[in-house]
C-alpha cells in the first residue's frame, strides 16, 4: 500500500545545563537551563515554577518542547519543598517560594543579561506566581495553567 507519509521532522538536540545559586536566606536553589546548541544569544528565557508537592524534573517534557523551539528555559527547586534545593518540605512557606522566582530572576539577569522574562506556573504555584509578577518588574509575561 503506498500511503502518503509526512516524513518525522529531525530531532534536535537540546542540552541541559544543571545551575546552583542561592536565595535571599542563602540557602541552595538547584535548576536546570535547557538549551538548543544553537540557541541565539538574545533568545527570549521563560522560567518553569514547579507544582506543589512536584520537582524541576516534572517540567522536563514541556522545557524541552520550549528549548527546541527557541527558547532558554530555567526549571528549578522551591527550596523548602521536595526536590534538591536546601530546607525540608514541613517548613515550605509561599512567602519563601516567590523569593525563589525573584533569586531565579537575578541569576538569569547575572548569568544572562537578559532583564524581562515569561514566568510558567501551574497549580498552587500559580499564586506563588501572581505575587511575584505583582511585585517585581523583571516577569514581563505570566502563564498560569490550572491556576
Amino acid at each position: 500500500m503506498n500511503q502518503d507519509r509526512n516524513p518525522a521532522p529531525p530531532a534536535v538536540e537540546v542540552i541541559s545545563e544543571r545551575a546552583i545559586y542561592p536565595n535571599a536566606d542563602g540557602k541552595k536553589i538547584a535548576a536546570f537551563v535547557d538549551f538548543r546548541p544553537d540557541v541565539d544569544p538574545s533568545a527570549p528565557v521563560i522560567v518553569i515554577t514547579p507544582k506543589y508537592g512536584e520537582t524541576k524534573k516534572n517540567g522536563l517534557q514541556l522545557g524541552y518542547l520550549l528549548a527546541a523551539n527557541g527558547f532558554r528555559v530555567v526549571r528549578f527547586d522551591f527550596t523548602c519543598h521536595f526536590g534538591e534545593s536546601d530546607g525540608a518540605m514541613l517548613q515550605f512557606p509561599l512567602g519563601e517560594a516567590v523569593d525563589n522566582i525573584r533569586s531565579t530572576l537575578d541569576y538569569i539577569e547575572r548569568t544572562y543579561g537578559c532583564e524581562r522574562v515569561t514566568l510558567l506556573a501551574s497549580s498552587l504555584s500559580a499564586l506563588v506566581a501572581v505575587r511575584a509578577a505583582s511585585t517585581d518588574s523583571r516577569i514581563a509575561h505570566l502563564v498560569c495553567m490550572v491556576g
